[in-house]
């Protein structure tokens, strides 16, 4: 009996070791489990899942970048930065000297192959009545630390994806630790692990998609079957701050390695949790959610109309909603998503943003953002997912530098004006002035389509190949000129994974 048992757990351990994190929880295309891959310990439940993954990754212009694609950092194919002029030209008594930028990025390919997106975890379980507690937790590896590389042996960091306790009373829940943010769409009421998450390859899923993993507090209401509505105090972060004000402006700084934060990175200035507020409801066709996201913005500093270093809290609001329909049920799924508002440039896939400086008082001003999420799944058999997803972010131009009066003509391969026609490269007239590619990006639209085929599915678990194709357009905020610079990239992904437990 007692070697039964051994040898029950000692499988147990090399299933885990192989993958887990309920990844058919997490991921609602992978939701095939037909059996129950969990064991008693005392009275708690537990149980294992989670996949291994190959994955290959091809992009048509380098991003320098694994799995998880940089949606804002796509490189430019102009001269500026992203091309660089090999020597000195002349036209008309005016000269430029050569313009030294990173490798020309924009005409390079990129092919990577990774299983970084692994995952494993577990979820314990007890009830008692009207009560039931839930600890859970699930990583993979798409962190990299000091001594991370490629190089031999590839080495990379496991991180944490969620990790959290979850107490239910009756028609209540709490939830505190790390998880998805209540942003997220759901696909069932405000049930944990049931998120309506991108079926895509790429760990950064598609511009337009709405999401944040991180601590948080949250409360949840359930109202029957009907309804449910929630508030989450979560972890907050202002990500991308524009533009400049006094010498003394304080708005993030790196982190204390003693204090362990990354001393690497750096860490914004903030005085209160992101709080989201949402109303979720089935009417009987669909789901249907609506939210309301307010931040709290924080630095200190003077700008030209101040003479002393004062704080300043500036509050950003956003409203969101999303919708999940059933055009064909169990066939068809429609889903759309969207959130305006200020300061919302995190909170998207597309990493827009957040806040620019006002040059007159220092203070951190929210964006006027709006981003928006479509898609279609379907599933033609019950082996087969396909998925077509277009999403769109979008910011608005403000204060100046801060907001978008970068220099953008050398952003194209063939800028107005200064068109070669002899040379290396050849100049046609005098270039009075760098040709910079200096703009910042204020729009985003992409497309990703793409599937999975559960190839194998028995009592060994399941295999499945995944494929997935995107295309992305960028566009600055027009310069000083009324320049608009542009630039594209296509991308391919495979995928193959094997999930022990389902």
């Amino acid at each position: 009996m007692q070697v039964n048992k051994l040898l029950r757990y000692s499988m147990l351990a090399v299933y885990v070791g192989a993958g887990a994190g309920l990844a058919a929880h997490a991921d609602p295309q992978l939701q095939m489990d037909n059996r129950d891959p969990s064991f008693n310990a005392g009275p708690v439940k537990i149980t294992f899942g989670g996949f291994t993954a190959l994955e290959t990754i091809y992009r048509k212009h380098n991003e320098d970048a694994d799995v998880g694609s940089s949606f804002y950092k796509i490189p430019f194919p102009g001269y500026s930065s992203n091309y660089s002029l090999p020597g000195s030209y002349t036209g008309s008594g005016t000269s430029i000297a050569a313009t030294a930028g990173n490798p020309q990025e924009y005409y390079e390919p990129e092919f990577r192959e990774s299983a970084r997106q692994s995952r494993f975890g577990f979820l314990a379980q007890y009830a008692s009545g009207p009560d039931k507690l839930e600890y859970y937790m699930e990583t993979d590896f798409l962190s990299a630390g000091t001594t991370s590389n490629s190089n031999e042996s590839n080495s990379y960091t496991l991180r944490m994806r969620h990790f959290y306790g979850d107490w239910q009373h009756d028609d209540w829940s709490l939830l505190a630790g790390q998880t998805w943010s209540l942003a997220v769409p759901f696909t069932s009421g405000m049930a944990i692990r049931k998120q309506a998450s991108p079926l895509t390859i790429d760990a950064q899923y598609v511009v337009g998609f709405n999401w944040a993993r991180q601590a948080q507090l949250r409360l949840v209401k359930n109202f029957g079957q009907m309804a449910a509505v929630g508030i989450s105090l979560e972890a907050p972060q202002t990500a991308g701050i524009l533009g400049s004000a006094g010498s003394g402006t304080t708005v993030n700084s790196p982190g204390s390695g003693s204090g362990l934060l990354n001393p690497a990175t750096s860490y914004s200035d903030d005085i209160a949790p992101d709080v989201v507020v949402k109303f979720e409801t089935e009417p009987g066709f669909g789901h249907y959610e609506v939210y309301s996201l307010t931040r709290f913005m924080h630095d200190r500093g003077n700008g030209t109309l101040e003479t002393s270093q004062q704080n300043h809290t500036t509050i950003a609001a956003s409203v969101g909603a999303s919708a999940l329909i059933p055009v064909v049920p169990k066939l068809v799924d429609f889903q759309a998503s969207g959130l305006v508002g200020r300061g919302n440039g995190r909170y998207g896939s597309g990493q827009l943003n957040d806040a620019v400086l006002n040059p007159t008082n220092g203070a951190l001003s929210a964006t006027q953002e709006q981003q928006m999420l479509f898609g279609l799944v379907g599933h033609p058999t019950y082996r087969l997912d396909t998925y077509v997803y277009a999403g769109m972010e979008n910011q608005k131009a403000a204060y100046g530098d801060g907001g978008g009066a970068g220099k953008n003509a050398g952003c194209d391969e063939n800028p107005i004006g200064h068109e070669p026609t002899s040379g290396t490269p050849p100049v046609t007239s005098p270039i009075t002035t760098n040709l910079a590619c200096t703009g910042i990006i204020g729009n985003e639209r992409m497309v990703a389509f793409g599937g999975w085929w559960k190839a194998y599915k028995g009592a060994l678990g399941s295999f499945q190949i995944g494929a997935e194709g995107s295309y992305l357009v960028n566009h600055t905020f027009a310069d000083a000129s009324g320049h608009v610079g542009t630039t594209r990239d296509g991308m391919g992904f495979l995928s193959f994974r094997y999930y022990p437990f389902q």
